[in-house]
């Protein structure tokens, strides 16, 4: 059976692709005498589906629909069924089979249709045509490769479902959205326009906004299977346009939400009190839409109620209390008065003194009454109201009393139908409240309004009054029109105008000279009235086509002058920044981490540095008083050269087993021989770490002709000797390393006691005997003899940078270079010798592990234009992020060394877009959490809740100012620094890691992702915010204007969905905070005070209430306190309107 396999990575295909993507290969290129290997054969195909794959998924989005994929809702057999279709995923068409969900499989609400993307092998086993075909050929019948395949298994997820399986599993794509088991739509474009539909779109947006292109007109109905408490929203087929993205319905939409079964009870308040005139009187209610009667009480009359003298007090009957009141009280002889015999205390009759019956009496009681519905009182409507009336058959009220009736009434409210930013239709509903409380519900960020509905108590639902906003695309043609005529309105209300003082002038006037300079002003412009004229003090209303009295302005704004408070009394935080308040949870992250980088990696690196050995060659002769004629060693030519891919240092060493050991050697490292070269590892320490330098050196030698060499003694013998000579003086030259740093010089893993030459610009240590400090340019010259006991052949000089403790290992160099050097011990015979010419020519490899982008010079710049790195995130849903936590392996150790963060938008997949918040992170910080395993973080907490809009990309970036602030960072097919676990899939599959050289243009590493934890806010329901004071109470303001009666208050805000923001104001209240009769405010609109000289009489103090609120814990309204604006202002008692001169032809 095939087997889902994850990663190729092992036996039998050893599937390298992805490593080699990364390092940018893009060709298999196969050498002569080479021997195949599976490998490269899977490579090779990887490398052209992953280059072709790069170009695709420039043009198509993973889960766009090729073809087919339709979803079909059978409400009859209560059955989905999605059809057989094909989407594009990694690169490759994957096809979707046909499949079948019952009702019970499907939710009602927001969900998603995916596919679960799985990659099987197929074998010979599980295909037999995959063994071999040939015929008649030794081979014919041997199993042949396997094969890869994408398979998609289809489910249907909730939108909580879906956000949490996609966060663990990086294989669940979603292909459609649906909402009550209707389809809204797909999720990802339509490949015949790919990424380019995004760049489609915002032309469409930036010309047009959100608009309807046709259809989706708003009706109300009843809702047949509860017409009580629900109603239905129909919304016709049609299409829109929102952000530039089309959303198109082929079929009408039904919403169902709550009929006006909200209500008020007048229990907690006051009851509404009735005046009993008679039985046959209608007592009609305040509210017509009543849903119940909770109770109607009053005094009612009982006469001649029996009662015994018992002593003192004598309780009247049960049936009569509560007593309200006596009279009449009687014996038969005697009528008693009250206060005088008696008193009524606590539902008895009180006697003062001597004067009382003896025996029975009698006497008339008023006593409280609940009255019972059906017995005492009805209930019913007519076309005036609701009323109640009383049945003449049970109790009544005593005649011209009051009673009162405690009752529960609907409301009414407005609800509005929008279209979210993704396309769903959505109905929002309004506060409750009387009607003239009533207010259009905020329309939430991004959404493009559609209609609203006023849902009125007592009513139908196909009588509700709906507004359509009809926001349609004008055409350019209509909007010419259009502007023509606004152009003519203002002429001919000016000439109808004319017109009519004309001819009343002509009437009261026979001369018709008398006409001359009639004219008029609309008042629908500007463009007629002398604004700058000095003596021009007036305020036009336009709407209103008015001119008024000039006004005297208070303004008021900022924090400083209008004060806001929590709903305990305590200040709001300096920034201004007002949410609900929240707590935080982990939303987002990426825990791997296997390499690490410098926040600033493009800020600075050196050279490669170089160094020279002079002598190259040298031969030490010791000669003895024989002498011979013999054959000398070979005169040998050296030729040397380097291949130094040196960069950087590196943190580990993994040595890698090498066959055809023939030679080995073991001192401080490894050396060997590997065919014709020497193979070398060494290991070397500073004071704040080690590394691994390995060199390898291929020689080659060749004859390149003979010669005779005459001497006048006969040299019979020449010896080699093991050692070179004590004595041979070694000269080193260096240059591009670190200026002013100190290096010292190692001669084969042994440091060297150097000094500097004469004419070198550098200086021997004064902290390190034997060690050198380069010169401004980074060069030194310096020398050192060989020590005694050094064996002759090619030696290895190598000369490193110190690094002190804590330093920077990006200012780590180091360069190697070899010289030659032999000796003999030479016998003399004769005076004629011969030798043979020797070319040998070493070619050594210097590598290192980690390599770094060069660059010629280090270079000093401050700013926020460092070269950061960043690391793209996306949600799912609208989010406030809170905070971050980030993992630093360093800290800089540089003076005025900081790091800083920024979240930014993301534009066409780049972090290019605006930044919507920065903040520097302290050196101390960042020292106190740094590690070498990537298990301490340095939890950083936003100054506010930062909103991120579903679905859209953001960035955060790091950056810094100097070196040495290294970031933990995971890249695929490496272990985790803290776990050892293998990252063989992408770490985080919705973002990926950038770096830049200029924080402006940036490149994707499209394998690897920054080490971080995300957090988002946590939203508590509920809070108010208030102003207690609008103008300031300090007594030093002096920019009052007294009493006023006008304001315009303008709050800046953003409500979101499932939001609310509610304003409200009241004048000279004691106690703002526990205040509870506000009264509605319009924000931007002018308030005219109604209750003026009430208000002039207690203070002129205007207080203000916001009430914010959410029903879903991700998301708040905002308000920018600091930005609030208070305009109050009163008419002044006389103003001048001045016109333009003109002339009448």
């Amino acid at each position: 059976m095939s087997e889902i396999k994850t990663n190729l990575n092992t036996t039998p295909y050893y599937d390298t692709t992805p490593e080699e993507l990364a390092k940018g290969y893009i060709k298999y290129l196969a050498t002569e005498e080479q021997v195949l290997q599976n490998r490269e054969l899977n490579v090779a195909q990887g490398l052209i589906y992953g280059n072709l794959r790069k170009v695709t998924d420039l043009i198509v989005e993973d889960g766009s629909i090729v073809s087919g994929c339709n979803f079909i809702n059978d409400s009859h057999d209560e059955i989905c069924t999605l059809q057989a279709g094909e989407i594009y995923i990694s690169g490759v068409i994957v096809k979707i089979a046909e499949t079948e969900w019952t009702y019970t499989n499907v939710p009602t609400g927001l969900a998603y249709v995916c596919v679960e993307i799985q990659q099987r092998v197929y074998t010979e086993l599980d295909d037999p045509s995959l063994y071999d075909p040939a015929e008649n050929i030794e081979n014919h019948g041997n199993r042949g490769g396997h094969r890869l395949k994408l398979e998609a298994v289809p489910s249907i997820l909730t939108s909580a479902e879906f956000a949490l399986e996609s966060s663990t599993n990086n294989n669940i794509i979603d292909i459609l959205k649906i909402n009550g088991r209707d389809v809204i739509g797909p999720t990802k474009p339509k490949p015949v326009y790919g990424k380019l539909y995004s760049y489609l779109a915002q032309r469409t947006y930036d010309a047009n906004g959100d608009f309807i292109a046709n259809g989706l007109v708003v009706y109300s109905e009843k809702n047949k299977n509860d017409t009580l408490n629900k109603y239905n929203i129909r919304i016709t087929k049609g299409r829109a346009y929102i952000k530039g993205f089309d959303y198109t319905y082929e079929q009408d939409t039904i919403l169902t939400t709550k009929s006006a079964i909200d209500s008020l009870s007048s229990v907690p308040s006051a009851p509404e009190i009735k005046t009993y005139a008679g039985s046959s009187t209608k007592y009609y209610l305040s509210h017509s839409a009543v849903k119940s009667i909770v109770e109607v009480f009053g005094k009612v009359e009982e006469t001649n109620v029996e009662m015994s003298y018992t002593g003192v007090d004598d309780p009247i009957p049960a049936l009569y209390t509560p007593a309200v009141s006596v009279s009449n009280v009687h014996d038969g002889v005697t009528t008693y008065t009250e206060n005088t015999d008696f008193t009524l205390t606590n539902n008895k009759i009180h006697w003062l003194g001597a004067t009382h019956p003896s025996g029975t009496y009698y006497l008339d009681v008023q006593y409280s009454y609940n009255f019972v519905l059906g017995v005492d009182y009805s209930t019913s409507i007519d076309s005036i109201g609701y009323y109640i009336m009383f049945t003449g058959s049970g109790k009544l009220p005593v005649t011209s009393s009051d009673f009162n009736i405690d009752y529960e009434w609907y409301l009414s409210r407005i609800d509005l139908i929008y279209m979210k930013e993704d396309g769903s239709l959505i109905v929002k509903n309004g506060t409750p409240g009387e009607d003239y409380e009533i207010k259009t519900p905020n329309l939430p960020l991004g959404g493009l309004p559609l209609a609203t509905i006023v849902v009125i108590p007592n009513e139908k639902p196909e009588n509700y009054r709906i507004n359509n906003y009809n926001i349609y695309r004008v055409p350019t043609v209509t909007l010419q029109d259009m502007k023509k005529r606004l152009d003519n309105v203002e002429y001919n209300i000016a000439m109808t105008k004319l017109e009519t003082q004309a001819e009343n002038a002509h009437l009261e006037r026979e001369d018709s000279t008398t006409l001359k300079n009639i004219f008029v002003d609309g008042f629908v412009g500007y463009n007629k009235s002398d604004l700058y004229n000095a003596l021009f003090d007036c305020t036009l209303d336009l709407f209103e086509e008015k001119a008024m009295l000039p006004l005297t302005i208070e303004s008021l704004g900022g924090k400083d002058e209008i004060i806001i408070t929590e709903d305990d009394t305590s200040a709001i935080p300096s920034h201004g920044i007002l949410t609900l308040p929240y707590t935080t949870m982990e939303v987002d992250w990426q825990r791997y981490a296997t390499h690490w980088i410098d926040a600033a990696p493009y800020y600075y690196t050196g050279l490669i540095p170089k160094i020279a050995c002079d002598p190259k060659n040298s031969t030490k002769f010791y000669d003895t008083g024989l002498t011979k004629i013999i054959w000398l060693p070979n005169r040998v030519i050296y030729s040397s050269s380097i291949v130094n891919n040196w960069n950087s240092r590196t943190s580990t060493s993994n040595l890698s087993t090498i066959s055809n050991l023939s030679v080995g050697r073991n001192i401080e490292g490894f050396e060997w021989m590997d065919g014709n070269a020497w193979v070398r590892t060494s290991s070397s320490s500073s004071s704040n770490g080690s590394w691994t330098t390995t060199t390898r050196t291929v020689r080659t030698s060749d004859i390149v002709g003979e010669e005779v060499v005459s001497s006048k003694t006969e040299q019979i013998n020449l010896i080699p000797e093991p050692f070179i000579d004590p004595e041979l003086l070694i000269t080193v030259i260096g240059k591009d390393f670190e200026p002013e740093r100190t290096v010292r010089i190692y001669l084969e893993d042994t440091i060297v006691y150097a000094t500097v030459s004469t004419g070198s610009l550098a200086t021997n240590s004064t902290i390190y005997p034997g060690y050198i400090v380069t010169d401004t340019d980074g060069g030194f010259i310096a020398e050192f003899k060989v020590p005694a006991g050094i064996p002759v052949g090619t030696k290895e000089v190598f000369v490193e940078t110190v690094l002190e403790s804590g330093e920077d290992e990006e200012y780590y160099k180091s360069a190697i270079d070899t010289f030659t050097a032999s000796s003999y011990i030479r016998h003399w015979l004769t005076t004629v010798y011969m030798r043979k010419i020797e070319k040998i020519t070493d070619t050594t490899y210097i590598s290192r592990r980690m390599t770094r982008p060069p660059r010629p010079e280090r270079r000093e710049h401050d700013g926020h234009d460092r070269d950061p790195i960043a690391q793209s995130f996306v949600f799912d849903e609208d989010t406030f992020i809170s905070g971050i936590d980030l993992f630093f392996r360093n800290a800089s150790n540089e003076v005025g060394a900081y790091a800083w963060i920024n979240i930014r938008e993301m534009i066409n997949g780049y972090p290019t877009g605006a930044i919507i918040y920065y903040k520097e992170l302290a050196h101390a910080d960042i020292s106190a959490a740094v590690s070498l395993d990537a298990s301490k973080c340095l939890h950083v907490d936003f100054d506010y809740p930062l909103y991120c809009e579903s679905g859209k990309e953001y960035a955060f970036t790091i950056g810094s100012n100097k070196n040495g602030y290294h970031v933990w960072y995971a890249k695929m097919g490496n272990r985790d620094v803290t776990t050892d676990a293998q990252v063989t899939l992408q770490p985080h599959p919705k973002g990926v890691m950038f770096v830049s050289s200029n924080n402006n243009t940036w490149t994707p590493v499209q394998d690897s992702d920054i080490k971080y934890v995300l957090y988002r806010a946590v939203f508590e329901p509920s809070i108010d915010f208030y102003i207690p004071s609008v103008r300031p109470v300090d007594v030093g303001y002096t920019g009052s204007i007294g009493n006023y009666s006008l304001a315009n208050i303008t709050i800046p805000n953003v409500v979101f969905e499932d939001t609310e923001f509610e304003t409200y104001y009241g004048m000279n209240l004691t106690d703002p905070y526990t205040n509870t009769n506000w009264l509605n405010l319009p924000l931007e609109e002018k308030i005219t005070f109604t209750l003026l000289q009430d208000y002039i009489d207690n203070g002129m103090t205007m207080s203000i209430k916001m009430s914010l609120a959410s029903s879903n814990d991700r998301v708040s309204p905002v308000v920018n306190a600091n930005k609030v604006e208070a305009f109050l202002a009163k008419y002044k008692n006389s103003g001048s309107y001045i016109q333009h001169s003109f002339d009448i032809q």
